[in-house]
């Protein structure tokens, strides 16, 4: 009887062993690159190549920066499958924890939607969302929304900005005890903008758009 209990459990033993000295590896060159990917998709933007390209979501590769980074590849069956169509570099900004991740969404009218947050942590929550499309064979950022709220009071202001004709809206709702009465705008910011021209840096919230909530 206690040789086969030893028996049985040599065999988790052992298998444990085998399974230590089995862990994958990744090539140097996959190691660099994977850990870095946020989200991929497929997405129809561009008429120039055949089938649906690729677009890579990546945490940026200076670990300093606080920021993700956005490639469009040619996607199969393209013969030039792979070579890049437009690069964003510092494209939205990027946490640490749930709540603070950026994400892709593909839309109807095969544009794309970058959507950054911070809704992980504080008292002051926002998403910004950059609307991608092509227009005259470039990736242009398209749309600019910008969602910001406060937890606390209940203020809330939302701002759309159309890139492409130029005009955005904004509403502000005060909270319930400021008194004070939602307040529309609306205006016009003539602007053309490449993926590849938006920098988190660089433009941080447009001045029409953002709100100081503690004001509402």
């Amino acid at each position: 009887m206690k040789v086969a209990l030893t028996a049985c459990l040599s065999v988790p033993v052992a298998l444990i062993g085998v399974s230590a000295a089995a862990q994958p590896v990744l090539p140097a060159d996959e190691a660099a690159i994977l850990p870095r990917i946020v989200q991929a998709v497929q997405v129809d933007i561009s008429d120039e190549y055949i089938g649906a390209e690729r677009a890579i979501l990546l945490a940026s590769g200076d670990p300093d920066a606080s920021s993700a980074d956005l490639v469009i590849l040619v996607g199969a069956p393209d013969e030039r499958v792979g070579q890049p169509i437009a690069i964003g570099r510092n494209l939205l900004w990027m946490g640490q924890m749930a709540g603070q991740i950026p994400q892709l969404e593909v839309t109807s009218n095969h544009g794309l939607k970058v959507r950054a947050e911070q809704i992980g942590i504080g008292r002051n929550a926002w998403d910004e969302t950059l609307t991608l499309a092509e227009r005259e064979g470039e990736i242009r950022i398209a749309g600019y929304t910008l969602n910001q709220w406060d937890r606390l009071t209940g203020a809330s202001a939302t701002c759309d900005w159309n890139l492409l004709t130029g005009r955005w809206v904004q509403d502000i709702s005060p909270s319930a005890d400021s008194g004070l009465s939602a307040i529309h705008k609306e205006g016009g910011q003539p602007a053309h903008y490449l993926l590849s021209d938006w920098r988190m840096d660089d433009q941080g919230w447009p001045d029409f758009c953002a709100v100081d909530l503690d004001e509402y």
